[in-house]
């Protein structure tokens, strides 16, 4: 039986009040049977940020909410393809999710283009049915191979997109510019962070719940989320971490550990809740719902503080990371236990 997880209706952010365009899109819930139907394609409601809003530097934050709706979009087409895979039918299904696919967020005309063409290539292919086939390189990396002639249709249309990224771009900041230190947890609790995290870290049950209680009553932000990532490092059991972690996400405020909380979070819903099978439950709207909102927070503050090379370096990386995949790297599992390798014992703080 499925863990039925708790999802807001709608959520208030005070901070946001003056942005009613958002607070529309904040009320986007989950669907009540997302947990139930593990095999609907939802490229077609990918999570998108508003164009319009009301910025100090307008060229600059429409430029990253574009950034932010590309790759919103981009995740949500591989997700799907990656489920595709998975259960190796619903060709039809996967290829309606694409028709209704609405590229209103994409502002440039030329990309809108490029991802509608792509689109109807790519179903060109699905329509062909379900014939498929994975095949495995040397180096052990599974790769799609479709039949049919339209396929290179659709790659020439995927490689005008990968192109158009290239060109247009937003460069990392140089990391001279900051000391990537400053982003580390060890920061504000190198004690709490050498106790609850890492390989080596078994917490006792008396120190998790000195941790929650100090979760609950520490008033810096900062050294909140330090907390609030190690007890999601290291919970196993169904302690209800939800609740403090969405809140921290929601809370509109900006610390350099939002994203590294929200890796956090999508690791330990697995490893608590889901599991790491190619077959398990991969909730990534439920993930991208709260990615989103982390999206906004880090946009206010860089539009606040255009000069913050770090907070821009790390919404970049937000914006970058890939959803939960089922194939990849890690070839016993999804990819969730890769994640949880990075962020916890390889101390991957981007």
């Amino acid at each position: 039986m499925l863990f039925a997880c708790r999802h807001p209706k709608s959520i208030t952010i005070n901070n946001y009040a003056s942005d009613p365009t958002f607070q529309v899109l904040l009320k986007d819930t989950i669907p009540s049977d997302y947990f139930e139907n593990m095999n609907g394609y939802e490229c077609d409601k990918y999570l998108a940020l508003p164009h319009g809003l009301k910025w100090k530097h307008p060229d600059k934050m429409e430029k990253l909410v574009e950034l932010y709706n590309l790759h919103a979009l981009d995740h949500a087409y591989w997700t799907d393809l990656d489920l595709y895979l998975r259960v190796c039918s619903g060709a039809n299904d996967f290829a309606n999710a694409l028709k209704r696919v609405n590229l209103d967020a994409i502002a440039d005309d030329s990309l809108r283009i490029l991802y509608s063409d792509f689109i109807d290539a790519f179903i060109k292919v699905l329509k062909n049915g379900d014939e498929k086939y994975v095949n495995t390189t040397d180096d052990g990396t599974d790769y799609i191979e479709f039949y049919g002639p339209e396929v290179d249709v659709s790659d020439e249309a995927y490689s005008k997109i990968r192109n158009y990224y290239y060109e247009h771009s937003i460069d990392f900041p140089d990391s001279g510019t900051f000391s990537p230190d400053s982003l580390s947890p060890k920061r504000w609790l190198p004690d709490v962070y050498t106790t609850y995290v890492g390989e080596n870290a078994e917490p006792t049950e008396v120190q998790l719940n000195d941790l929650r209680e100090r979760m609950v009553i520490e008033k810096d932000f900062d050294t909140k989320l330090t907390l609030v990532f190690s007890m999601l490092g290291s919970i196993n059991d169904e302690y209800d971490f939800q609740t403090i972690a969405e809140e921290s996400m929601t809370a509109g405020i900006y610390s350099p550990m939002l994203d590294m909380v929200w890796r956090a979070y999508r690791v330990a819903s697995h490893r608590v809740i889901f599991g790491h099978s190619t077959w398990s439950l991969i909730p990534n709207r439920q993930f991208n719902y709260y990615r989103r909102i982390i999206a906004y927070t880090m946009l206010r503050y860089i539009d606040d503080h255009p000069d913050d090379m770090a907070a821009l370096t790390k919404f970049l990386y937000h914006t970058y990371r890939n959803d939960i995949m089922r194939f990849g790297e890690y070839s016993y599992g999804n990819q969730s236990s890769i994640e949880m390798y990075h962020l916890f014992w390889n101390e991957d703080i981007f």
